[in-house]
């Protein structure tokens, strides 16, 4: 194979594989491809790859070939498979865009694939489509769930990690493997239909160390709304040992539960701080939101972003990313 392996990055976001991919001197991303364009702002002003505002949907073959990757790396939309939506699966409009991406696979067949997604994702339409390509084209599969928690993170965010190569992969139980490595996370079925089981978490480093020193007092959260839901909030005490806070998802700031975790020093509660949020997710200090992007955009954004610790575990199955 030539020298640095060509990234294509879609469905990019805000830059989680960029991240991943930071100071690895093997690959290079030449693509970032995303229709948020306030996603693409906030990967700009933090990376140099070349992006592109387009549907990825309407995305012709030609611009698929045009990238001459060797390595497609995929977070399409998850609400066509989460808990909390309708689960429609491919009768989700949003569905479209990896369907379009299935094609290009069989068509240009990249060295290696990789794909994102939530737990739902597993056993889906969408999923059958994307194995029977693969499958039909003889890739190598590898699935597995993942959590940082079990990666030495304080940050529970399980996620499916489909992991597909022509080449060979570094771990492997056949033509097609699956395994687990997460916090309690939910067990999806394999090729056989077994469950998988979770592992159970590793150490992970204080959570407290991940905080801002002085953080905003707008982060404050009401003490009637505290008292309203306590019952249902999930409150962290950084200075726990075993702290570990759940995961975030977009609608952090706007909803009350079910969207992540708060902290609390049995005084007072108050939400993660973006920034706090995204050095939960594994982004270096030195990344930024441009000040165009308001708080709860940058919520948002972090709420739909990968976590960069898994996406490096994952990446690892590839024999050009090993060292990674």
């Amino acid at each position: 194979m030539r020298g640095r392996v060509r990234v294509l990055d879609l469905f990019c976001g805000i830059g989680g594989l960029a991240a991943a991919l930071e100071g690895f001197a093997d690959a290079a991303v030449v693509g970032a491809i995303d229709v948020n364009r306030q996603a693409l702002a906030v990967y700009g002003a933090n990376f140099p790859h070349p992006i592109q505002p387009r549907t990825i949907e309407s995305l012709p073959l030609e611009a698929f070939a045009a990238a001459d990757a060797d390595l497609w790396w995929l977070s399409p939309p998850c609400q066509p498979h989460t808990q909390k939506g309708a689960r429609r699966d491919v009768d989700d409009a949003r569905s479209a865009a990896l369907h379009n991406v299935v094609q290009a696979i069989g068509a240009l067949k990249p060295r290696y694939l990789a794909l994102e997604n939530v737990f739902g994702f597993v056993g889906s339409r969408a999923h059958r489509e994307l194995r029977q390509t693969l499958d039909r084209h003889g890739y190598l599969v590898h699935e597995r769930q993942l959590c940082p928690s079990a990666l030495g993170v304080p940050n529970r965010r399980p996620r499916f990690y489909l992991t597909a190569s022509r080449d060979g992969l570094v771990a492997t139980l056949g033509r097609s493997s699956c395994e687990t490595l997460g916090d309690g996370a939910p067990a999806f079925e394999g090729r056989s239909g077994s469950p998988l089981v979770a592992r159970p978490c590793s150490a992970h480093a204080s959570l407290a160390a991940r905080l801002e020193r002085e953080p905003d007092e707008a982060l404050i959260v009401d003490p009637a709304l505290v008292a309203r839901y306590r019952g249902a909030l999930d409150l962290v005490d950084p200075h726990r040992a075993d702290a570990i806070a759940a995961c975030f998802t977009s609608g952090y700031g706007r909803a009350v539960v079910r969207c992540g975790s708060y902290l609390t020093d049995g005084a007072q509660v108050r939400r993660f701080s973006p920034r706090e949020i995204a050095s939960l997710l594994g982004f270096a200090p030195s990344y930024r939101f441009p000040p165009t992007i308001e708080r709860r955009t940058a919520w948002r954004l972090l709420g739909d972003s990968l976590s960069v610790p898994a996406v490096r575990e994952a990446l690892r199955a590839f024999p050009p990313f090993a060292s990674l």
